[in-house]
């Protein structure tokens, strides 16, 4: 079979399940440092079988979480994925975080473009995840409202290789 010659193709059937687990249980171990912060996993309760490259999904959601994590200090952080009828798969991660300032919104997706200068990373997660969703045949955006919090969203084709 091509899998082992192709990146990514021998895990592009995934469940929305399993992959959200995995997610929950990496980042309740990672907030532990910040007890005042509620991790929240809505799966779903049909599991959605994924056709596309999952390390790019996980990445994409691990720089959203890993974000959210970084400007959140109190308060929660939800994420999960649903099916929408025009048969794509959203992904989303609201946080209570700090917001972004409307302004700023259009700007996010822009390399090196970092809204805080105390918090530490190189304002490349975003670029790079709007490239792999884009390279997955997808969209991405965000809605905030600063001082209530943010979600970033994202969405890709179900069968982005059928």
């Amino acid at each position: 079979s091509t899998s082992t010659t192709t990146p990514g193709a021998a895990d592009w059937a995934t469940s929305s399940m399993r992959l959200l687990r995995e997610l929950y249980e990496l980042f309740k171990f990672r907030l532990k440092e910040k007890p005042d912060i509620t991790l929240f996993c809505e799966a779903g309760l049909d599991p959605i079988m994924i056709r596309t490259e999952r390390q790019r999904v996980m990445q994409v959601l691990i720089n959203l979480l890993t974000n959210a994590m970084k400007f959140t200090q109190q308060g929660e952080i939800r994420f999960g994925c649903q099916l929408k009828e025009d048969n794509e798969i959203y992904f989303f991660v609201t946080d209570t975080g700090s917001g972004i300032p409307e302004d700023e919104r259009d700007k996010i997706f822009n390399r090196f473009i970092k809204l805080d200068r105390e918090i530490p990373g190189t304002g490349l997660g975003l670029t790079l995840s709007q490239t792999i969703v884009e390279k997955l045949g997808g969209r991405i955006g965000v809605e905030s409202q600063q001082g209530i919090g943010s979600t970033f969203w994202f969405a890709v084709p179900l069968g982005a290789y059928d």
